[in-house]
């Protein structure tokens, strides 16, 4: 991230900033997103998904998304700061973008025809049916250069009526 600090009074300053997100979810073994026969991505069940005969070692089952973060931070500093040191708590909003998403699936089995170990990896590029758009509050404790902050999003992950599981569309 990088931010800006704009003084607004000895006590309050505003923050904008922009920065590059990265997140990373694991998937339960049980469930999966995968290419069908014709190449189009869809939400299913490893036992369906991954059919290797008698062992299957799911390795990876993870699902990244890149995001362009834009957020704005209001901080208060009730000593008077002229400089952005001392204690602050801050309070703001963050507006996200996704930039890009894939999957990759890494399964390590035992082939039913040779009887041979064999290793299948999947890395694919698409959206998932992943919301374009994220948005969400923070707050933010600290003194000087260090500090706590919290994030917290409240749009829902995947858009809506094309989640997974619709009663579990979680927010990001």
């Amino acid at each position: 991230y990088y931010s800006r600090r704009i003084e607004i009074s000895p006590r309050f300053a505003f923050y904008p900033a922009f920065g590059i997100t990265s997140e990373k979810y694991e998937f339960e073994e049980s469930i999966t997103f995968k290419r069908d026969s014709e190449g189009e991505v869809e939400f299913d069940d490893i036992p369906e998904a991954f059919d290797f005969g008698e062992r299957d070692d799911l390795e990876k089952n993870r699902l990244a998304i890149n995001y362009l973060e834009l957020p704005l931070e209001f901080r208060f500093y009730p000593t008077k700061s002229t400089d952005g040191s001392g204690f602050f708590v801050g309070v703001g909003g963050s507006l996200g973008v996704r930039l890009s998403s894939h999957m990759k699936i890494k399964v390590d089995g035992i082939d039913p025809t040779t009887g041979e170990d064999f290793n299948y990896i999947d890395k694919f590029k698409n959206s998932f049916d992943l919301s374009s758009v994220r948005y969400g509050v923070l707050g933010r404790i600290g003194f000087r250069g260090i500090n706590a902050f919290c994030r917290v999003y409240f749009s829902e992950m995947f858009d809506t009526g094309k989640s997974p599981d619709p009663e579990q569309n979680p927010t990001s």
